[in-house]
């Protein structure tokens, strides 16, 4: 995964060493706050950190971005 690049649902879990469908169970509760937004329609990488998880965790928005 380069840098760039929005992880996947698997890839989480990967990091996290729990299996692919465990990760919802941790990506619900932070889409509910708020933080992350997941989109259905646009393939593998569709989950996303909202302007309020950016000013949170203090980091630019364009560190991510392509």
């Amino acid at each position: 995964m380069q840098y760039n690049d929005y992880p996947t649902q698997r890839e989480i879990a990967d990091a996290m060493g729990i299996r692919s469908n465990t990760a919802y169970a941790f990506t619900e509760p932070l889409r509910k706050k708020g933080y992350l937004i997941i989109t259905k329609n646009i393939g593998k990488r569709n989950i996303r950190l909202t302007e309020q998880a950016y000013k949170i965790l203090n980091i630019g928005k364009g560190c991510h971005d392509k």
